[in-house]
């Protein structure tokens, strides 16, 4: 996949989606659908997420990052993804100024469909509304997408990411339509964890920019070189060793292969219990023994479906 600066995209035509699309979930999947209905369907999505630039975001907000995303919404229907580097120059277009160089000059699309919520142009003064009416003046056709609800909730990013950093991984999972997941690659630790009989792997996230789960234990799916494992997933800080920076590591069940330097994507299933300190590495050490049980009975219900 290829960031394109805005002057450089050449009639893509078609059906064109447009949006952030962050986390792909079950509304931005039946756009995707509705949008497929109607012919070659095209997607335009910004890098970085608009919000890391206009709010100076450091860390803990992505619910995808580039390459995921690519790969979400290619499986949810479109054709052909688009993404285009986003700016503060471009944050300043006046919503003509963006119709007429960016949509109309470049884009050139047949139809386009976007979210009810949709904004753009300086300020985000843009609004669905107004590309609709606007784009209609040169019979360019604009299609507004209603909002998606499930268990009486509107589906939107800004939800999942609190349930994921509240620790609610199973209704995050709901609005997503798949457990959430991150990738990362596997680096050397300090070797607690082979000393306690939990050898764990060290997993650098792909970006800080990712959200994680809440600090805690979770049931988790591993996957590397091609192959899953179920595995027990820790984030925190480790306040039993008396450390201040986050971690994440992975202890893959019945697994003793040297992974180091290897890219792994973790699925995260369930969550087991919050982070606790503990008066001795011992009792940490008795704690994880009740993880890992609990963990195998997750994966023993997960399998017979309840």
């Amino acid at each position: 996949m290829k960031v394109f600066d805005w002057q450089e995209l050449k009639h893509i035509g078609g059906i064109v989606a447009i949006g952030s699309f962050d986390g792909v979930h079950l509304g931005h999947q039946k756009l995707l659908q509705y949008g497929k209905k109607l012919g070659k369907l095209n997607v335009i999505t910004f890098s970085p997420h608009p919000r890391i630039i206009l709010q100076n975001i450091k860390e803990d907000f992505l619910l995808n990052t580039d390459e995921e995303k690519y790969s979400l919404l290619r499986k949810s229907g479109a054709d052909d993804v688009f993404f285009i580097h986003f700016t503060k120059e471009l944050a300043d277009f006046s919503p003509e100024f963006y119709i007429q160089k960016v949509i109309f000059s470049k884009i050139k699309p047949e139809r386009i469909i976007v979210g009810f919520d949709h904004n753009f142009g300086k300020g985000g003064v843009g609004r669905a509304n107004f590309l609709k009416n606007y784009c209609e003046k040169f019979n360019l056709d604009v299609i507004i997408f209603h909002e998606v609800r499930k268990n009486n909730k509107e589906i939107k990013s800004s939800l999942i990411r609190r349930l994921l950093r509240d620790g609610k991984i199973l209704e995050a999972k709901e609005f997503l339509g798949r457990f959430y997941s991150f990738g990362g690659v596997i680096v050397e630790g300090e070797g607690l964890g082979n000393r306690i009989g939990f050898p764990t792997s060290n997993v650098e996230i792909d970006t800080i920019l990712k959200v994680l789960p809440y600090d805690g234990v979770y049931a988790a799916r591993v996957e590397v070189a091609g192959f899953k494992y179920n595995a027990m997933l820790y984030v925190g800080r480790r306040p039993t060793l008396k450390k201040q920076k986050r971690v994440v590591e992975v202890h893959i069940l019945n697994f003793d292969k040297n992974i180091y330097g290897e890219h792994i994507n973790v699925e995260v299933i369930r969550r087991i219990r919050d982070e606790k300190s503990f008066d001795s590495v011992g009792s940490l050490r008795d704690q994880l023994y009740l993880d890992k049980k609990e963990i195998e009975k997750t994966f023993k219900e997960v399998k017979n479906g309840t």
